[in-house]
């Protein structure tokens, strides 16, 4: 748990600073010290280390500013915290994600594929136990590409920001060809804990770059002229068939073929046209030996692709492995 000491007014400059940390009932009374008189910067913070004895209890900082020869002192306390509960420090039960809207679309869960500049990127921090509603903040990153390089922006992540500065982020012209993810911090009064968000790239790929999950561009031998994406790929099976669900950011007509893993064999395939951009489930229809090999029990892993041609030329493909399985209920 951190204290802040607050602003003092320049008078108080050359004074020294100390914090004594204080247990007390739940309504932040009958109070008793629990740590000696602390010397601490005047920027603070001054932080204490929760512990089981003071589970049930409500604490209090007290902040003294003193002159050198203690002739002249002021002393404040902190307000109550709320009741420090067992359990220890916040648990995650559902990670934080990403929201994308703007560029007059609607809000939606980010999936794998880009967002574009302009874009408002929303963080949700997930689900969480153990933690005090309004007990969370949120930093925002930029990442490199692949999202293993990170760099907190400070100017949307400080706390003296307004809520809905720090929860949303409108994606800038700097962010392209760069991903952007979320750091969410949970808190009680047992400690904090951290979580991040998947990243989300913005931007379309890089010329060259490789086509699953992101899509190829088609190229006038100079330049390229744009990407087709497939994005959020997602598969459920039943015995019949493979249901696959994807977002288009172009239309086109759609291919989805299922081949085994080993040995490549095809397994089924289906194609549809998309009439606009957007969610289009297609359903792949099993071979015969397919649907007896999964109702004997036998598991069979395969590999779904999608392709994505438009009236353009423009292509991308996207692969998912699998394992089609009988349920057991």
């Amino acid at each position: 748990m951190t204290a802040t000491l607050g602003s003092w007014d320049d008078d108080f400059a050359d004074y020294h600073y100390r914090v004594q940390w204080w247990r007390c009932d739940g309504s932040g009374q009958a109070c008793a010290a629990v740590t000696d008189s602390e010397f601490v910067r005047r920027e603070g913070p001054a932080s204490y280390d929760i512990t089981e004895a003071d589970v049930g209890s409500s604490m209090r900082a007290q902040i003294l500013v003193a002159s050198f020869d203690y002739a002249k002192r002021t002393t404040q306390f902190t307000d109550a915290t709320p009741v420090v509960e067992p359990g220890g420090p916040p648990r995650l039960e559902t990670g934080p994600f990403l929201m994308v809207g703007g560029n007059g679309r609607a809000t939606v869960r980010v999936g794998a594929g880009p967002a574009d500049v302009g874009d408002v990127l929303s963080a949700a921090h997930g689900t969480w136990a153990l933690v005090d509603p309004g007990l969370y903040s949120v930093r925002w990153m930029r990442c490199d590409r692949a999202a293993q390089s990170c760099v907190r922006m400070s100017e949307v992540s400080t706390p003296d920001a307004p809520a809905e500065q720090r929860w949303s982020y409108r994606v800038q012209t700097g962010d392209d060809g760069r991903s952007i993810r979320a750091e969410v911090v949970a808190a009680n009064g047992l400690g904090s804990v951290t979580a991040q968000t998947p990243a989300v790239k913005v931007g379309a790929e890089p010329a060259g770059a490789a086509a699953s999950g992101g899509g190829s561009s088609a190229t006038d031998g100079k330049t390229a002229v744009r990407t087709v994406d497939i994005a959020g790929a997602k598969v459920t099976s039943t015995l019949r068939g493979v249901t696959v669900t994807l977002r288009l950011r172009r239309a086109g007509t759609l291919t989805v073929t299922a081949t085994a893993a080993k040995g490549g064999g095809k397994l089924g395939s289906a194609r549809k046209k998309v009439a606009a951009p957007g969610k289009v489930l297609v359903t792949v229809p099993l071979s015969r030996s397919t649907q007896k090999t999964i109702a004997s029990g036998r598991a069979v892993r395969a590999s779904i692709k999608a392709s994505l041609k438009d009236a353009d030329g423009g292509s991308a493909t996207r692969s998912e492995k699998v394992t089609l399985k009988r349920s057991r209920r």
